[in-house]
């Protein structure tokens, strides 16, 4: 499902003292241990026309913080100039945790600006209680073939249920320090305790993303964020149809045993392709709790206009056991070029 770009602030539970938790003022960028990653944040123009700002702050405190506000201007010529407009919003996360990055998004009052560029001001923040960890973020992916497809769960380890939980994603291109593209967020509702939540992103594809950020947050809790670099394939992606075990001759075998070789042959096919070199990756995990990998093996293929291309791995298993086979076809400098295979279970004598 696709998500609306949201920008909530949280309400702490609880306060610490006045004295500890009075606000304080900041200038130029940073101040008082919290800082602007960028003072010339990314920005665009989003559907309705608004100018959208994106960036983020750090909080080099050993405390948390909340009520981070930040000030963006918008200017339509010189940055000597005075700006076209002034907003002020704060970050996304409501807690700020101690050493951690939030983002922030701010959009313009006025449609339509023929913007020069922006630029951004820390103004205060407020001291705050710690947010506990309990929301975990599991199983995710990123995905670009003409969309960037971000998925995974967020499950409550809490002993509560927990409320109004989101999950963001930022994603970040590959300047240094990382520029923060785009802010997305879904809103997951209620979770009651030790249930899970399945998410998904469905973004434009961009083509200087480098990795995700995720992280989700409710009214009382957050998670630890999880980095996930973007898995890019190809607009017209080869296909792994299927994966058989047949021998040196291309017949296929019914039983397999230890200590015996087998070859394990994929058909893979591709539309409107006029050649492409790849690899042929089998990895095969035995079938207990924890999935060890018991052999990985790869042998180059190429692709042509017929569409159609039959790659194969010799291997010989030392063990007996129930195994599951993984494949792959990348490109030669490391590139997925197909989505992986479907998974086969292998029973060895």
């Amino acid at each position: 499902m696709g998500a609306t770009p949201i920008v909530a602030l949280f309400v702490a539970l609880m306060l610490l003292p006045a004295t500890a938790s009075a606000q304080q003022p900041i200038e130029s960028g940073s101040m008082l241990g919290i800082e602007l990653v960028r003072t010339q944040p990314t920005y665009y123009t989003d559907d309705e026309g608004y100018t959208v700002v994106v960036g983020e702050i750090n909080n080099l405190k050993e405390f948390p913080v909340t009520d981070v506000r930040i000030i963006v201007n918008f200017y339509t010529q010189d940055y000597r100039d005075s700006p076209r407009e002034s907003q002020i919003g704060g970050t996304i996360l409501g807690v700020v945790p101690a050493m951690g990055t939030s983002p922030y998004m701010i959009r313009s009052h006025s449609q339509d600006l023929d913007i020069y560029g922006v630029s951004a001001d820390l103004l205060g923040f407020t001291s705050s209680p710690v947010k506990t960890t309990p929301l975990e973020l599991g199983d995710v992916t990123a995905r670009a073939s003409g969309e960037l497809v971000i998925g995974g769960t967020v499950t409550n380890n809490a002993q509560a249920d927990v409320a109004n939980a989101v999950v963001y994603a930022l994603v970040y291109d590959a300047l240094e320090p990382p520029r923060l593209i785009v802010i997305d967020s879904v809103n997951t509702g209620s979770l009651p305790t030790d249930s899970a939540y399945d998410f998904q992103f469905s973004l434009p594809d961009y083509e200087r993303a480098l990795f995700v950020r995720l992280i989700a947050e409710s009214d009382n809790y957050t998670s630890e964020p999880v980095d996930i670099p973007v898995t890019r394939y190809l607009a017209e992606p080869l296909v792994i149809q299927n994966i058989a075990t047949v021998d040196a001759g291309g017949n296929p075998v019914s039983s397999i045993h230890r200590d015996a070789p087998v070859y394990l042959q994929s058909r893979i096919t591709g539309q409107d392709v006029i050649e492409i070199e790849y690899t042929y990756i089998v990895q095969i995990k035995r079938s207990e709790a924890l999935p060890l990998v018991e052999f990985i093996g790869t042998s180059d293929g190429l692709m042509t206009d017929s569409g159609v291309s039959l790659s194969l791995v010799e291997w010989t298993p030392e063990t007996s056991g129930h195994f599951f086979v993984e494949t792959y076809v990348w490109n030669m400098a490391g590139t997925p070029l197909s989505v992986p295979g479907p998974v086969s279970l292998l029973h060895v004598r």
